[in-house]
């Protein structure tokens, strides 16, 4: 939602704006260097990658070093040519849609970070009949405006914020059922890709707040086992993350991974695939 850091798409709602912006909070201050793709990654990432990680603010790297979140650590041991195509707050359709505008002639494996809120925007997809629908450049400007005039201090903010935080740390681990509809809603939004996936490895984790863990990918399974898919979603690798993090992994005012929670996401997903 920030004007320098974010541009008006009329086929994604918005994508980053190329070139070169910085965010601030209390907790950290980082730059982002966009490409013409208007993603978080160098202008030679976009030829031919063999591995592309779609996904949300988490796989941007929000609040992070570009050099330090998980899908530069996982590229450089892997030396492999690999893209960093997330966008905060994207959806799978979106991700996918985005997909379409990469040159995809020597991409093996598609890498899927998955959030809970991603099925406000697959929910609707489907009610629309498999249609994305966007708004308006008016709409996107006038809600933009929105988001940055309630983001700024006040009373107690900073407080509730920590209040969370310590009760989901003294809680532990817990695990929360995915809603009933998230995991036949992603794979639907694989099913209208609107680029083939076929012969594409694809791998799907999941990432979450905190130690809140949560049951998407046991469903995932249970939905791809019991029912008819073509190969390449019969054959998702489904990568589990519980309890590899833990509340240290974690911004405390913003709800994010800092760049040991992302190192040790890119351990497992070395260690995995």
């Amino acid at each position: 939602m920030e004007p320098a850091c974010a541009q008006y798409d009329s086929s994604l709602f918005y994508t980053l704006k190329p070139g070169h912006c910085t965010f601030s909070n209390l907790e950290f201050t980082h730059d982002l260097l966009i490409n013409s793709l208007g993603v978080r990654d160098t202008e030679a990432a976009l030829n031919s990658p063999e591995i592309i990680f779609l996904g949300d603010s988490f796989t941007m790297g929000w609040g992070v070093p570009e050099d330090s979140c998980y899908v530069r650590h996982y590229g450089k041991t892997k030396n492999k040519r690999v893209l960093n195509a997330g966008i905060s707050s994207y959806g799978t359709i979106r991700e996918l849609r985005l997909l379409s505008r990469i040159k995809r002639d020597s991409l093996k494996i598609l890498v899927i970070q998955y959030h809970d809120s991603d099925i406000l925007e697959n929910r609707e997809f489907i009610t629309n009949d498999n249609t994305l629908k966007i708004s308006s450049r008016d709409a996107y400007e006038k809600y933009s405006r929105n988001v940055r005039a309630q983001s700024g201090y006040f009373f107690g903010k900073h407080t509730a914020f920590i209040g969370k935080y310590w009760v989901k740390d003294i809680m532990g681990h817990f695990r929360e059922k995915a809603k009933p509809d998230e995991a036949k809603s992603f794979t639907n939004a694989l099913l209208h890709s609107p680029v083939p996936l076929t012969g594409i490895n694809i791998v799907v984790f999941e990432t979450f707040s905190y130690n809140h863990e949560r049951t998407f990918l046991d469903d995932l399974k249970k939905e791809i086992d019991n029912n008819s898919y073509p190969d390449y979603i019969k054959n998702i690798k489904i990568v589990k993350l519980e309890g590899i993090l833990s509340t240290g992994d974690y911004y405390i005012l913003d709800d994010h991974l800092n760049s040991s929670g992302h190192k040790k996401i890119a351990d497992k997903l070395l260690q995995i695939l």
